[in-house]
């Protein structure tokens, strides 16, 4: 028995949503590269989001695998080649703007420390790199990777839960998992409020911090008919998720509210469904609209309207050659699948 039901991915949303939270993270971004506090956008909520549409997808994307291999090899043909390129590029850019000259920029420890960390998902070791950037309000070459870690984390715990989901209460399991991960967002906040210590802020950013928003997802799935049938959720989900802005304990139970919003869009709101049938680019979006947006700050170009599409302009072409050479990569292969 599948551990969740297959998608028909014609029939939902989630590219058009994978869109949105592109966007709404790039406006984010957008500000905050500028070095402004005050930003348009909650970007973590967002970033939650492609966590919970990973949630949905890639259970599919497992149960329809022949093996872990398999499955391990689809994720890593989905992912790694346009992040290697995009890290590449990152290093050539800052060979490019660097303000040391090169054979101090090429003898520095932290040039090849930035290099080999990345490569391996761990940006945040060394996400800077010497010289480069300095004079911009944030010096990271790419200040969203620390995302792509948390993801491949997630993907090494499928194979496992999938397992404990077909041997035992799923329920329980999933329930089990999924309180765990709140419990540790409010122990590692509230520590970080009471010492002010960086370490619990970037304990509460890993993966136990987000596995609710990545679990909730598959234990929804199994009561969606049941779900559908309780239009008033999706209002009330809303509403909690405004009221943050006043009760700030609400967004310990995010994973709730931002789960059921989008199921509810991805598989109700019919009349998006054609839009929703384009090609997606949102990830190779994601990856390469950071250093984009920090060169534009870097020529001193103001940050406004107008170069926000400006920006948009530049990032699409060039994510859409990313996809297409990652593609042929995934294409000979033979295990295909673009979730």
């Amino acid at each position: 028995m599948s551990t969740v039901k297959s998608t028909n991915q014609r029939a939902n949303c989630f590219t058009l949503l994978r869109y949105t939270f592109f966007f709404c993270i790039f406006c984010n971004h957008f500000v905050i590269i500028n070095g402004s506090l005050n930003t348009p956008f909650n970007g973590l909520w967002f970033v939650q989001g492609f966590f919970i549409i990973s949630g949905i997808l890639v259970f599919n994307s497992y149960e329809r695998s022949k093996s872990n291999i398999e499955f391990f090899l689809k994720r890593f043909l989905r992912i790694y080649p346009a992040y290697f390129i995009t890290i590449i590029c990152c290093f050539i850019i800052g060979i490019i703007v660097t303000n040391l000259p090169l054979n101090e920029f090429f003898s520095n420890r932290t040039t090849w420390k930035y290099l080999f960390a990345n490569l391996c998902f761990g940006n945040f070791l060394q996400p800077t790199l010497p010289g480069v950037f300095e004079n911009n309000p944030l010096p990271y070459l790419n200040g969203s990777l620390w995302t792509l870690k948390v993801e491949i984390m997630f993907y090494l715990t499928v194979p496992l839960v999938a397992h404990l989901l077909k041997r035992y209460n799923r329920n329980l399991i999933l329930i089990s998992i999924i309180t765990f991960s709140i419990v540790w967002d409010i122990t590692t906040s509230q520590l970080y409020y009471i010492t002010d210590k960086k370490i619990f802020y970037d304990l509460n950013h890993q993966i136990f911090g987000e596995l609710s928003f990545f679990y909730f997802p598959v234990l929804l799935y199994y009561y969606q008919d049941k779900l559908f049938k309780i239009r008033w959720t999706f209002f009330i989900s809303v509403i909690l998720l405004v009221l943050q802005h006043s009760f700030w304990q609400l967004s310990y139970f995010n994973c709730i509210y931002l789960t059921i919003i989008v199921f509810f869009i991805a598989y109700k709101a019919r009349f998006l469904f054609p839009i929703s049938n384009a090609t997606d680019y949102s990830y190779e979006m994601y990856l390469v609209r950071y250093p984009i947006l920090q060169l534009l700050c870097l020529a001193t170009i103001p940050f406004n309207v107008s170069t926000l599409f400006i920006a948009l302009i530049i990032i699409f072409p060039i994510a859409l050659i990313l996809h297409k050479i990652c593609s042929k990569i995934s294409y000979k292969s033979l295990f295909v699948d673009r979730h």
